[in-house]
């Protein structure tokens, strides 16, 4: 159920969509795939990040039956310096940047895709620096369980964002997993209980 997609707009600005499909199964994943035509048709707006969120909620709400979809999209431009993100009711972003820790997008959550004919959601822009590091995450991760089945939870996701710092990208993402695994107590090979989704994207200097 959960997905993730990229729109290129142009050389300065790409566009990243996050989402997580309630269920699991094989409705969840056709739903996912609904969720991929949906967002490739949606290109010609994808410069505005609530406005792709509510025309795919316009879409897909005739297929969702029952199923919701959280997500979130957002549009890093390089030239301006800036993050613009719209939020469908999921995790927000996180930003590191070195010398000031995790900056976090505290806007609305705003409601989740695929429930209501009427959804409407805010653009929030926030300014971006040469090595910030953005990081897109699913629920998977958060509530993923232990042996005594204490869940991950936000803080100690934020702290082993935090921990991993100044790491490479794959590294980064790696030492995550990695950890959450050795939290959780699972066996080589075990899955986790739910999706894991983790994408990173590096502001990098002209």
């Amino acid at each position: 159920g959960d997905f993730y997609d990229f729109h290129v707009i142009n050389e300065n600005r790409v566009g990243i969509l996050i989402a997580d499909v309630s269920g699991h199964g094989t409705p969840a994943a056709i739903i996912s795939s609904m969720l991929k035509v949906v967002f490739a048709l949606s290109a010609h707006v994808s410069g505005n990040p609530a406005l792709l969120l509510e025309r795919m909620n316009a879409i897909l709400c005739e297929f969702t039956h029952g199923n919701f979809i959280t997500a979130q999209y957002a549009v890093i431009d390089r030239e301006k310096m800036t993050v613009t993100c719209a939020n469908a009711g999921h995790w927000p972003m996180l930003i590191h940047r070195e010398g000031e820790g995790l900056l976090f997008d505290r806007g609305k959550p705003g409601r989740v895709i695929g429930y209501f004919q009427d959804l409407r959601v805010e653009n929030r822009m926030m300014p971006i620096q040469a090595g910030d590091r953005i990081v897109f995450y699913t629920d998977g991760f958060l509530e993923q369980r232990n042996r005594d089945g204490r869940m991950f939870g936000e803080d100690r996701f934020n702290e082993t964002v935090n921990s991993f710092r100044g790491k490479p990208v794959a590294s980064f993402i790696s030492g995550l997993m990695d950890h959450l695994t050795s939290w959780s107590g699972l066996a080589s090979g075990e899955a986790f209980e739910d999706d894991v989704t983790i994408v990173v994207a590096d502001v990098l200097a002209f």
